[in-house]
């Protein structure tokens, strides 16, 4: 009887140590090592480290219905004829030591104001993207890598294939809070065809064929981490031929003037033709199962399977397509129209107005490709204040600059001014 008395005596005891020690030692590899022993000199446990909380892009990313993001302007005085001034263009040196600086830019640079230090953002896109900080928006002007690590994408392992095997990088960067950090990132995933000897090689000798989608990510610390990614646009199943196929290589703007988010972007079609594209989410969280892709006269078709269908001009009284990529779009306050860039296939960049989006007027060539010139992709037109939110009549054009035929050759990060005047005449 006295035994089990003393059994039940020390069974309660063992019980009432054992939740102290579990309370003191929230670790449970120490906390066990203390109960049960075994965790003898040299033995010592390992730490078990919670993983960060980062938001999820599932349901879209939580907002604040009046973030900057947001922000209306005037179009009163849209203009009808309006012009440019392009300088001399000139080497963008790599302030920051970005690791992917040889390679910069790969689509557009996002710009904006992390308006709890006062200072711009720089999102820099390569096969990941890069953030960097600095008094002014301009990339000349960014002073400090920051995280000295990329923050979203980088490539998977030949073993591990998905839609971002490839690499993940942002194209577009919104401030969505209410001076708390929040952001909401679009960016552009690659699944690249995979074989025996590793990825399969472009016919032309550039980087591996890929399938494009189209992603939404959320952060909550401006930027420094980003959560897990999700598809929201993308062009039915990869082929099994290996191809460029997809959609993606796009830009995303607030449109206010309708309060949607507007991504043009670039898909190809059976019939070969690669050019610009739109889809449109009324979701301010950007949900992705609010998306709709361009059908030929509104955002009706299906944002995962629906080829959408290419957005088209009148030059002459013939219709004609955005043939071309990598599209960077602006609100410009000195005409009070949208202004988009993009570079067209045979090396030129183009620049095009719309009043609505995505009704974009016949482009005007804005840098021509020269003799024994290869050519400018990935342009973006930086406001030094703005940043890619808002151009205003003084801004810089940024672009990579092809020093070598293929995409795979050689080439430099570019800057240039540019002035965006009212009228048919624009100088310096």
């Amino acid at each position: 009887m006295f035994l089990f008395r003393d059994i039940k005596l020390t069974a309660f005891f063992f019980i009432i140590l054992t939740s102290f020690i579990l309370i003191s030692f929230p670790n449970t590899a120490i906390a066990g090592c203390l109960v049960f022993g075994g965790c003898g000199p040299g033995s010592k446990p390992e730490p078990v480290e919670k993983p960060p909380t980062l938001p999820s892009a599932e349901n879209g990313c939580t907002f604040d219905y009046n973030a900057p993001a947001f922000k209306g302007y005037s179009d009163s005085k849209s203009q009808n004829q309006w012009s440019f001034w392009i300088g001399q263009e000139y080497l963008v040196n790599n302030n920051v030591g970005l690791p992917i600086y040889n390679w910069s830019p790969d689509g557009q640079i996002s710009v904006i104001k992390d308006t709890q230090s006062n200072k711009m953002l720089n999102f820099i896109p390569g096969s990941k993207s890069y953030r960097t900080t600095g008094s002014g928006g301009l990339p000349e002007n960014q002073t400090s890598l920051s995280p000295t690590d990329h923050v979203v994408g980088g490539k998977y392992p030949e073993t591990q294939e998905t839609y971002n095997d490839g690499g993940e990088w942002l194209m577009s960067v919104f401030d969505v809070g209410n001076g708390d950090g929040r952001l909401i990132g679009f960016g552009h995933a690659e699944d690249h065809y995979r074989g025996q000897g590793g990825p399969k090689p472009s016919v032309s000798g550039g980087p591996p064929m890929a399938y494009k989608t189209f992603t939404v990510l959320c952060s909550n610390d401006w930027g420094n981490t980003w959560g897990q990614s999700e598809i929201i646009l993308s062009d039915g199943t990869k082929p099994s031929k290996p191809e460029w196929r997809g959609i993606g290589d796009g830009a995303v703007v607030w449109d206010f003037k309708n309060n949607r988010w507007v991504a043009i972007l670039m898909n190809k079609l059976d019939n070969g033709r690669a050019a610009l594209t739109a889809a449109a989410s009324y979701d301010k969280s950007a949900k992705p199962s609010s998306w709709k892709k361009w059908d030929g006269s509104n955002f009706g078709a299906d944002p995962m399977n629906d080829r959408a269908v290419h957005l088209q001009f009148t030059d002459n009284g013939r219709v004609k397509y955005f043939n071309g990529a990598n599209p960077s779009v602006t609100w410009n306050t000195k005409i009070q129209k949208w202004l988009m860039v993009y570079h067209a296939w045979g090396g030129d960049l183009m620049i095009a107005a719309a009043d609505n989006l995505p009704y974009f007027e016949k482009p005007k060539v804005l840098f021509k490709k020269g003799e024994g010139d290869h050519g400018r992709w990935y342009p973006t037109i930086i406001n030094n204040n703005g940043g890619t939110v808002v151009s205003r009549k003084w801004n810089n054009l940024y672009f990579r600059k092809w020093l070598q035929q293929n995409s795979a050759g050689e080439s430099a990060f570019m800057g240039v001014r540019i002035r965006i005047c009212q009228g048919s005449y624009c100088s310096e």
